[in-house]
């Protein structure tokens, strides 16, 4: 099982570590998640669905520590808030793909994310049925 410990030994040793799935998983600390992105900053994709304990405190992480983050799964982390969201958005340019199935947020913020990076190739997936493409044509 994945625990706090487990991700302490990754944020460790394994500095140069891309790829990361704790899909749920909800064993860990979220301040181990944080010394995790603060270590390992070239994670490119991290998959944190049904993880409980993530909230805006890891995102505010991410968001300043995974500049070349490409693919991020939040599905049903709903202690998550829209502005954090908003701001890991416009702060990840290289984001291709993101879930936030499962977070509560305004219909009004969806369809402003969807306008305000409509040139660039953002695939996020708002709804449990669909799947908006907010950068990008197909």
């Amino acid at each position: 099982a994945v625990n706090s410990s487990s991700l302490k030994v990754l944020a460790e040793n394994c500095p140069e570590l891309q790829h990361l799935s704790l899909e749920g998983c909800d064993g860990f600390a979220e301040s181990s998640l944080i010394n995790l992105v603060k270590k390992c900053t070239k994670i490119r994709f991290l998959s944190l669905g049904m993880c409980r304990g993530i909230t805006d405190k890891a995102i505010k992480a991410i968001t300043l520590n995974l500049e070349g983050l490409e693919h991020l799964d939040l599905y049903m982390c709903s202690f998550i808030g829209q502005k954090s969201i908003e701001n890991l958005i416009k702060s990840c340019q290289y984001l291709r793909y993101l879930n936030v199935r499962g977070i509560p947020l305004d219909s009004k913020f969806i369809d402003r994310s969807v306008e305000e990076h409509k040139d660039q190739n953002l695939d996020i997936a708002f709804y449990a049925t669909t799947r908006r493409r907010v950068r990008g044509e197909p």
